[in-house]
């Protein structure tokens, strides 16, 4: 487990072999060749199960949202129920986990836990292609 002031993430462990890869759309992966940290003002777009492939601008990074803390948020609230756990990606860089959102100065802000901190927060290396 993480602490809450790290993100909002879980990992399990298995005897199965995960491919370096990620869900980009319904039905279609992509190789996962980089990781990066998100800065404001850039494009980063995400996959989630309700509402599919979505992009949109950074807003603000260290962000929390109830316990959770160090979440990135965006411009606008694009996910729906559902899309949590789902990747953030540019191209083939992972930039993180879907983890809900929240309504900061009367807007509603997608937001998620970077994957490249949680990972290292946790002592573990994201799988790369």
């Amino acid at each position: 487990a993480l602490a809450k002031s790290s993100g909002d993430a879980q990992w399990h462990s298995s005897s199965e072999t995960a491919a370096p890869s990620f869900y980009y759309t319904n039905g279609s992966r992509r190789a996962i060749t980089s990781t990066a940290n998100a800065v404001p003002g850039q494009s980063l777009c995400k996959y989630g199960k309700t509402t599919s492939n979505t992009c949109d601008e950074v807003y603000k990074t260290g962000q929390c949202r109830g316990d959770y803390c160090n979440l990135i948020m965006t411009h606008r609230r694009k996910a729906d129920s559902g899309d949590s756990g789902g990747p953030w990606f540019w191209g083939n860089a992972g930039y993180g986990i879907h983890s809900g959102w929240k309504t900061y100065l009367l807007i509603n802000r997608d937001m998620f836990t970077p994957v490249r901190s949680t990972a290292t927060g946790l002592g573990l290396t994201v799988k790369l292609q």
